[in-house]
């Protein structure tokens, strides 16, 4: 899948779901996966041109959502060197504890469960996928 594709899929609140994808876009399959596959593909390939179910009306996302998709762009951008929530309420403009409640009424975890998410996920990725030791991945 290409970087376009994965970012087109508009998976903001699921973030390792979105990290394993764009770090992992092939997928080997066992034998009888590729056929299921396929033929799940064209099931709804068929349905999406006769009734189109799918086609939802566009909702307009509130500014709670806009601030938390804000954040969760600025996390991605800066979750390397910035580890602190007060940056990330200072870039947005927010205090810390608006942001922190915020964040956690959109999505069940707090700002700083965000930031901690992101750089665990990185380090997991690092030591699965190149051959950096523990110490290194740390720093």
């Amino acid at each position: 899948m290409t970087r376009h594709f994965v970012e087109s899929l508009a998976l903001p609140y699921n973030f390792p779901l979105l990290m394993g994808i764009r770090d992992t876009p092939v997928l080997e399959l066992r034998p009888g996966e590729f056929a299921a596959i396929h033929d799940y593909c064209d099931m709804v390939k068929g349905l999406l041109q006769t009734c189109r179910p799918f086609q939802a009306e566009t909702r307009k996302l509130s500014n709670d959502e806009m601030l938390m998709q804000r954040f969760l762009h600025e996390l991605h951008i800066h979750y390397k060197t910035e580890r602190k929530v007060l940056f990330y309420a200072d870039r947005l403009h927010v205090t810390p504890g608006y942001l922190s409640t915020l964040v956690r009424g959109i999505s069940g975890r707090t700002a700083s469960e965000w930031i901690n998410n992101f750089v665990l996920l990185e380090a997991k990725i690092m030591l699965k996928s190149t051959k950096m030791t523990i110490q290194q991945v740390s720093q």
